[in-house]
């Protein structure tokens, strides 16, 4: 969406800037790297949280055993 014709368009996920504005902000966000593995994993997290979605997964079971 950044490079494409619709760059101009508002994003939805950085209120205030097109998808072109936004895009440049994530690169230049990720030049300044490193990230601790622990915090892109606490992002993630709440992302998913935020969109109502479970980060742990459907199943209370342990990983890698299905019922």
């Amino acid at each position: 969406m950044a490079a494409g014709p619709g760059a101009t368009m508002q994003c939805a996920s950085a209120p205030g800037k097109t998808f072109a504005q936004a895009a440049a902000a994530i690169v230049a966000q990720a030049v300044t790297g490193p990230y601790l593995l622990d915090e892109v994993f606490r992002d993630a997290e709440r992302r998913l949280l935020r969109a109502g979605i479970n980060p742990g997964g459907y199943s209370n079971e342990p990983c890698g055993q299905t019922i």
